[in-house]
């Protein structure tokens, strides 16, 4: 209990301010324990720093000194014990004691005295270093936190908010005790110096945070100036620190007046510029208000508090700690509702990015397919013109069997057998048949992808037969012979019958245009699992260009200046129509003479297939094609809407005839032609 007689003012309360900074103070306090029994109390200055603290006990006409910081051994004990200068206070019942404080300090003459019972003193401590544990701790998680977003950002602002966070939590175990009691309780100026080193290095730190983070320098020049001259202003003030113990006193007492007045202005400029972050460039700023909105009122605070400007303001400088877990964390939530905002736009900005890619992809496509129309629709032109070509070249040596089986017959004087007659116009027919049939398959849809194929298997007797019969008359005419070496044993052809038909007619006649003298032999064997048919004339030949020309060239016309000139058309065709067929063509310059080679899948395996079996037996289980029996009386009951569907579909007959094929070209792709082997199937899996 305090009291007072008529020369002293009352103590009231555990918080007041005694006169100004640098003034020498003495307080004088009288105690008495007015229980009945003896009691323990702690007299507590609340400071852990001054220039010089004395406490003397006043017993009639002397003094004795209880606590002097200038003995500084004693001085960090008291410290490690109570955090704060204090004397621990034992009274009898009905004691009284006249305690003597006479300080010396320089900053500030504040001084939050309390008079407390042992035990309550203690469990106060005890709660208070919790507190300041807690909220360091806490702090130096969310320091860590953004060390580990810089790590995997790599965004500088990152890198200014630690370093700040750092500095505030070493403000928070300065105002605990923890500098003055483990290292400057016999420095107590250098223990100033310390504190005003944190408080300007968390100022350049948090001004260059601001000044990255809400780039000041494009958004708010004006701001950007005044933090750049708080980061100088920060920077000389702290190597000022370490001269301070050579600086006169007059003159630290006017720094320690300038820092309280910087630290507040600065801390108010930070809360103001996260007011207008959070109006002028966006709400997710708002947690910039909070954060260092806390930070300005625990400023303004503190300083009207401990310079005495309001005497009566308590202080309690462990409001730092909860007030600094505030402002880091809002801080941090500020980074991070701005990194969400630019990932959002990020994200809005790709969605554009990819939306306008596949715009241009979409023109890019519609554009490809103008471009493929237009060479399909060339090259079915191409096609067409090459087909009618080789049509009229085919034609004209129909003809002219024909008029070399008249001369034939004029010759005899009506001795040729009627019998032979017959042969060479059924062969001639037969031939032309096929050369209108193919044609309009050809040419049955301007801009179709590919010709339609029919495929069959037959043996390469019934494919030469009539070619045979059609260019004896022909060649006996020019006086040449015409050879086909038999085969040893018989061959089974799988392919388009008509069109290999056309091929080797076409070769054979070219070999009788450009053959004088000799002939033409042709051949057929099994090599490799292919069939190979050679037409090897004696004519006078191609050279190299040409005939490397003719192979590269891709079923492309091929025009060149010869001794005979001819339309080109009908080698290309040839090419092109293997090609579809799985096989190919190639022509062979020899010292005398040409060898043309046809080369196509040789299939051995000849088993019928069972019609129920369809299509898994033709191998077509995997794509999506349908196979249709043409034979069957319910498809051709629907002839009519199946032939308007133009699709990659299968026909099947046993109808082999051309009007079918022909009538058949305008919906399908591809016919097959009865009895179904195992042969068919693999020649359809490779087509297909």
């Amino acid at each position: 209990m305090l009291q007072s007689n008529h020369n002293w003012q009352a103590v009231l309360g555990a918080s007041i301010q005694f006169g100004r900074a640098a003034s020498n103070i003495v307080i004088l306090l009288r105690v008495k324990n007015t229980s009945d029994s003896t009691g323990e109390w702690v007299l507590s200055t609340g400071r852990g720093s001054a220039t010089s603290l004395q406490i003397y006990q006043l017993q009639t006409d002397n003094l004795t000194l209880r606590f002097d910081s200038d003995n500084y051994e004693k001085a960090r004990q008291v410290l490690q014990t109570y955090l704060h200068y204090a004397d621990p206070i034992t009274l009898l019942p009905e004691e009284e004691k006249t305690l003597i404080v006479r300080s010396d300090v320089e900053d500030s003459a504040y001084f939050p005295l309390t008079l407390q019972a042992k035990e309550n003193y203690f469990i106060e401590s005890n709660l208070t270093l919790i507190l300041a544990a807690g909220c360091t701790a806490a702090i130096f998680a969310l320091l860590l936190l953004n060390l580990f977003f810089y790590i995997a950002t790599g965004r500088p602002e990152f890198v200014w908010l630690v370093t700040a966070e750092f500095f505030l939590a070493c403000m928070i175990m300065y105002l605990v005790g923890f500098f003055s009691t483990y290292f400057f309780y016999d420095k107590p100026i250098a223990l100033l110096a310390v504190f005003d080193l944190i408080k300007y290095g968390y100022l350049i730190c948090m001004s260059q945070f601001a000044r990255i983070f809400i780039k000041t320098s494009k958004r708010l020049p004006k701001t950007d100036i005044f933090l750049k001259f708080l980061i100088t202003l920060s920077a000389i003030m702290i190597a000022i620190q370490f001269f301070s113990a050579f600086i006169p006193t007059s003159i630290r007492i006017q720094m320690y007046a300038l820092n309280t007045i910087v630290v507040a202005i600065s801390t108010f400029y930070f809360f103001f510029i996260g007011v207008y972050a959070t109006r002028k460039l966006g709400t997710e700023n708002w947690p910039l208000i909070v954060s260092w909105g806390s930070l300005a009122f625990y400023a303004a605070y503190a300083s009207l508090a401990y310079s005495g400007t309001v005497a009566s303001i308590p202080m309690n400088f462990y409001v730092i700690a909860p007030v600094g877990v505030i402002e880091a964390a809002f801080a941090t939530l500020a980074i991070g509702l701005n990194i969400r905002k630019s990932e959002n736009q990020h994200e809005e900005t790709k969605e554009a990015y990819l939306q306008s890619l596949e715009d241009k992809l979409e023109i890019s496509k519609a554009a490809q397919r103008l471009a493929e129309e237009r060479s399909s629709a060339l090259a079915t032109v191409v096609d067409q013109s090459a087909l009618l070509h080789a049509s009229g070249h085919d034609s004209q040596q129909v003809i002219l069997a024909l008029n070399s089986a008249l001369d034939a017959v004029e010759r005899s004087g009506g001795k040729l057998q009627a019998k032979d007659i017959s042969a060479i116009i059924e062969s001639s027919s037969d031939y032309l048949n096929k050369i209108v049939s193919t044609t309009m398959s050809g040419a049955r849809i301007s801009g179709a992808s590919s010709n339609t194929i029919a495929l069959s298997c037959f043996s390469f007797d019934e494919l030469i037969q009539p070619i045979e019969k059609m260019y004896k008359g022909l060649f006996s005419k020019k006086g040449l012979f015409f050879s086909i070496t038999p085969v040893s044993e018989e061959i089974t052809v799988v392919s388009d019958r008509a069109v290999l038909t056309r091929v080797i007619s076409n070769l054979i006649s070219n070999s009788l245009k450009f053959t004088k003298s000799g002939g033409v032999t042709l051949t057929a064997l099994v090599r490799d699992s292919q069939l190979v048919i050679t037409v090897n004339d004696s004519g006078q030949g191609v050279d190299q260009n040409l005939a490397d020309k003719l192979n590269h060239a891709g079923g492309q016309r091929v025009l060149h200046e010869q001794v005979v000139k001819g339309s080109g058309s009908g080698f290309s065709y040839s090419q092109r129509m293997l090609t579809k067929l799985g096989g190919n063509l190639k022509i062979f310059p020899k010292a005398e003479g040409t060898l043309v080679e046809i080369s196509l899948t040789y299939f051995e395996e000849h088993t019928p297939y069972d019609m129920d079996d369809l299509p898994a037996n033709l191998g077509l289980s995997n794509i999506q094609t349908r196979v249709i029996d043409w034979d069957n009386l319910d498809v051709k009951m629907r002839r009519t809407e199946l032939m308007r569907k133009k699709d990659d579909r299968i026909a099947i007959t046993f109808d082999d005839s051309a009007a079918l094929r022909q009538e058949l070209s305008n919906t399908f792709n591809l016919i097959i032609y009865k009895p179904l082997t195992k042969s068919l199937a693999a020649a359809v899996n490779q087509l297909t």
